[in-house]
């Protein structure tokens, strides 16, 4: 399945969902799933980035 079709997919999958909702939702799956698997200088690199408002991006590959 193409990423344009996977996308596709989800777009409808999620309509007529709020975003709110769905920013609920992110966070509580990244705070049980993914937070304790977080390496404790990354967090402290996405702080003091958070902190000074420096946009990140962060990719789980590392195909460019």
């Amino acid at each position: 399945m193409s990423e344009l079709q996977i996308c596709g997919e989800m777009t409808q999958l999620y309509a007529g969902l709020r975003e709110q909702e769905l920013r609920t939702a992110a966070a509580e799956f990244v705070q049980s799933h993914v937070q304790h698997r977080i390496f404790e200088e990354i967090a402290q690199l996405l702080a003091g980035l958070k902190a000074r408002r420096d946009v990140v991006a962060v990719s789980s590959t590392n195909k460019w």
